[in-house]
């Protein structure tokens, strides 16, 4: 009996046809994604479906936390954008083929969803629809080979069908099973008739798609409809989001590795797209026994008054200046201060510190660049600092609390309610050093800066460490957070500067966190 294949019918114009330049292009994105390091399994992807010269980036970035990874099973939650559906929508056929070979489809999983009313073949959906078929390529090149397929178009169905059908699939979710959602983001301008904005659109996009990806991140299925709602966001695949809501594990954990917009790729925002790239992964049974013997021990064992004796502690994995070294009394202050800061920004708008109560020291009042970063909830909220020491340390610390709270154009401005959500970490620079070589560079110890023309960017001393990048990594990440071509740091024009930074944040110090 002759296999019922569904055959590829975006090659050639989504992504290339033939297969060796298909291959190519799917590594040359993986391979300019971070190393993946995250704290256990992946269970579910969110990954955009344009083309890859668009959104490429992203999707290198998202499916190379599951590269070398076995699984047996994969579920596509896909949308169609050619034929309106009611409920959801499995093709019957026995495989689905892209120019890099044919991946065969779950039976057992698409016949049991088949058996309930909600599931249909609306055959005509799936004729050219590329919103499932774009993850393909992705998937057969960074997974293990022996895994299957099912992929679902989602319709417009009532809360009480995304229940129904999230306990229709549940089951067939284990933990050799990855859930993918495809879906971009907003799709801003007057040919997607959606214009909430006409200035600042690039920073807008940025805050609009933030918002709702802060919702997903939460695993909100009624908050992220409802942001819909008051905001008319345009996410195609909102749909295929909110059921991944429904079946995701009670126990994974969601994080954004990178977002950008097609704008951002071709300079054009007048129409511009969105494009997530999210992971939710849950910890793995022996991680899950080390978190709570380490969260025992905490409790159990240290001290407020011992922590202030401690050197700093371990996860920074950042190798410090040993000059000018700020002593655990004086890292508390910079913390208080900027806690303090941060809560009267909030309440009244300024802050006057009064300086008898905190203990400035000479090294405090000393001129050094420093850096605030923000994380809510593990993820990054808002960094800006001084590259040079123009101003008393404590001074600096207290205008960039609130510039990283209110000024990072990359988010929001925060809210009073984030508040108590927000962890502080703060970065004390040494000035720059110019290198002729990067063999100079010492991954774990060096800040970088890179200058060319106009252009400037800095990446602090543990970003490489908590990407887990080497130093040619470093290197092509420091050249992108400038706006320049990958490989610029080999152009004679351009300058490298190095610097090395004391890292501490509150969860260093329990104590300043008790209420």
């Amino acid at each position: 009996m002759a296999k019922n294949v569904r055959p590829c019918s975006g090659a050639g114009f989504w992504f290339p046809a033939s297969p060796a330049e298909l291959k190519r292009e799917v590594q040359q994105y993986l391979n300019l994604a971070p190393k993946s390091s995250l704290p256990g399994t992946v269970v579910g992807i969110i990954s955009p479906h344009a083309g890859y010269r668009y959104c490429g980036e992203v999707m290198g970035t998202v499916y190379n936390t599951v590269r070398g990874k076995k699984y047996k099973r994969v579920i596509i939650l896909a949308i169609s954008h050619s034929y309106p559906i009611s409920g959801l929508s499995v093709l019957k056929v026995d495989a689905y083929e892209t120019p890099l070979g044919e991946i065969p489809v779950d039976k057992e999983m698409r016949d049991a969803l088949l058996k309930h009313p909600l599931f249909q073949t609306v055959a005509p959906a799936h004729t050219r629809e590329h919103s499932d078929e774009n993850q393909l390529p992705f998937l057969q090149t960074v997974l293990e080979p022996g895994w299957q397929m099912v992929s679902i178009l989602v319709g417009d169905i009532s809360p009480a069908e995304y229940d129904t059908a999230a306990s229709l699939i549940r089951p067939f979710v284990d933990d050799q099973t990855l859930i993918v959602a495809s879906s971009d983001f907003t799709h801003y301008g007057f040919q997607y008739g959606y214009v909430p904005f006409t200035k600042n659109v690039k920073e807008n996009l940025y805050k609009l798609d933030g918002g709702a990806i802060d919702k997903i991140i939460a695993k909100d299925f009624t908050g992220f409809r409802s942001y819909l709602k008051e905001t008319g966001a345009t996410i195609c695949g909102k749909n295929p989001i909110s059921l991944m809501l429904k079946v995701l594990p009670e126990d994974a954990t969601g994080k954004l590795l990178k977002y950008m917009t097609s704008g951002d790729v071709t300079g054009d925002y007048d129409m511009a797209v969105g494009y997530a790239g999210v992971v939710f992964y849950k910890p793995v049974a022996q991680q899950k026994e080390q978190q709570q013997k380490k969260s025992q021990e905490k409790k159990t064992e240290k001290k407020p008054e011992q922590i202030k004796q401690q050197p700093e502690q371990e996860h920074h994995k950042v190798i410090e200046p040993e000059e000018n070294k700020l002593t655990a009394p004086e890292r508390i202050t910079l913390l208080r201060l900027s806690r303090d800061a941060l809560q009267s920004f909030l309440e009244t708008g300024k802050f006057t510190p009064d300086l008898k109560k905190y203990s400035i020291t000479p090294a405090l009042e000393r001129k050094s660049g420093v850096f605030v970063t923000l994380t809510k909830n593990g993820r990054l909220r808002g960094c800006i600092g001084y590259v040079e020491g123009i101003k008393p340390l404590w001074q600096a610390v207290i205008d960039n609390t609130r510039n990283a709270a209110f000024e990072d154009p990359r988010f929001p401005p925060v809210k009073m309610k984030e508040f108590d959500d927000i962890t502080i970490e703060i970065s004390v620079m040494t000035p720059l050093r110019q290198i002729k070589s990067v063999d100079e560079i010492v991954v774990g110890k060096h800040g970088l800066v890179i200058e060319k023309g106009f252009q400037r960017g800095l990446l602090l001393p543990q970003v490489p460490v908590e990407w887990g990048w080497d130093r040619d990594e470093f290197l092509v990440h420091i050249c992108q957070k400038a706006g320049l071509p990958p490989d610029a740091w080999k152009d004679p024009d351009s300058k490298l500067f190095v610097f090395s930074a004391q890292v501490f944040n509150e969860n260093d110090f329990p104590e300043l966190r008790k209420k």
